[in-house]
């Protein structure tokens, strides 16, 4: 998944592929699957693949569609990964009301669930925009899944605002302290730093262990 970052891939790509393969609950969605499935198809050389673009989207607006109606652990982070690469798609085919929507879907669920507010290794909004336990996210794991989180919001953050600009449409994300939207999370880092520090903190806990 080289270069994946490019297209506003912020999940973790080794636990990523390591869920495509667990055939456990934390499987990917096949919203966010076929969304990946859709941008490879549309970049690809290969004719055949090529073909297959209009099937992948039409199973990746279906699958997003059905994406809050279904328990997943990672719910939320998939539906705003499979917004992302949908207005990727779309923006890249001049098909800006289309990518717009899904823009929007995608900074009014980081938003909802609080992820312009990360701080001290959790998500703690001031005031919870929006009041749904179905957009809810549990306590973060470890490092690595705070920092899908944090990267989540920027990359919703910057898209939102680059595009507002360009379509002349008002921003979707706010920074207004008297609105519960002000921004406390942390400046985004390489998803590889995350996992970095993830790795250091098991070693520091096994060197402790044998100490």
């Amino acid at each position: 998944m080289n270069g994946a970052s490019d297209f506003g891939f912020f999940l973790s790509v080794p636990r990523f592929r390591a869920d495509i393969s667990s055939y456990t609950l934390s499987q990917p969605t096949l919203a966010v699957l076929n969304a990946i499935y859709l941008l490879g198809a549309h970049i690809s050389n290969d004719k055949t693949i090529a073909t297959e673009e209009s099937r992948y989207l039409s199973q990746a607006l279906q699958q997003k569609a059905l994406s809050m109606s279904r328990s997943h652990p990672k719910k939320i982070l998939y539906i705003i990964q499979a917004d992302i690469l949908l207005a990727q798609y779309f923006f890249r085919n001049c098909r800006f009301f289309e990518g717009w929507c899904h823009l929007t879907s995608a900074a009014s669920l980081a938003n909802g669930a609080g992820l312009h507010q990360i701080s001290s290794g959790t998500v703690r909004p001031q005031m919870q925009l929006v009041d749904d336990a179905e957009i809810r996210l549990p306590a973060a794991r470890d490092i690595i899944d705070e920092g899908e989180r944090i990267n989540a919001f920027w990359i919703v953050f910057i898209m939102d605002k680059c595009w507002s600009i360009v379509l002349g449409c008002p921003s979707s994300i706010t920074d207004v302290d008297a609105l519960g939207s002000q921004v406390y999370t942390p400046w985004p880092l390489d998803v590889e730093k995350y996992e970095l520090v993830c790795v250091l903190g098991v070693l520091l806990l096994y060197s402790k262990d044998k100490t």
